[in-house]
């Protein structure tokens, strides 16, 4: 690893109403369940092992992408890559940027954030919530599908690393007077 790659890893952050969602569709399984069972009969049973692992499945992917999920923010030479980590073992790439390619950046309670969600294709959360105040975003083109606006929380040094590679992070940071 060199001087200049900097590591970052961010847990998202539980959501509670995950155990009501999954309940939620497991009440959806066992109501077509129902469904069937009035207008066919007893042969209903035959699908109702389908339905259930299919609630099951469908559960449990809601559940690891709610809540065992963490990102890694990796910056090295002025290229910033976000990863999506699943329990652990399934790591899927969000993005992969040269930060000099960042069309804007900012923080997601500054009073201009409006305009730039609706100027961008999609938003991206990579970091601890959906929600969180005083996390940064910045945005680029991505992938030739249009302008996209990725949230993250990254730390101080990789903060001052994005601000010494991007000018629209250098420019944000300037005129927030950080450095």
């Amino acid at each position: 690893m060199g001087l200049n790659t900097i590591e970052i890893f961010v847990k998202k952050k539980k959501n509670p109403m995950t155990f009501f969602v999954d309940l939620a569709i497991f009440a959806v399984g066992i109501g077509i369940f129902a469904l069937i069972f009035k207008f066919a009969g007893v042969i209903a049973f035959v699908p109702l092992p389908f339905l259930l692992f299919a609630s099951y499945a469908f559960a449990y992917k809601y559940n690891t992408s709610q809540n065992h999920c963490e990102f890694e923010y990796s910056y090295n030479a002025g290229t910033l890559n976000i990863d999506k980590i699943l329990r652990q073992k399934i790591r899927k790439a969000v993005v992969n940027v040269n930060v000099s390619d960042f069309t804007g950046f900012g923080r997601v309670n500054d009073a201009d954030i409006r305009s730039v969600e609706k100027s961008s294709t999609k938003v991206e959360f990579c970091g601890e919530s959906d929600i969180k105040e005083d996390s940064y975003y910045f945005t680029c083109n991505f992938e030739s599908k249009g302008q996209y606006m990725f949230v993250f929380d990254p730390d101080e040094r990789l903060l001052k690393a994005l601000a010494a590679s991007s000018p629209a992070a250098n420019k944000y940071m300037a005129r927030n007077g950080r450095r």
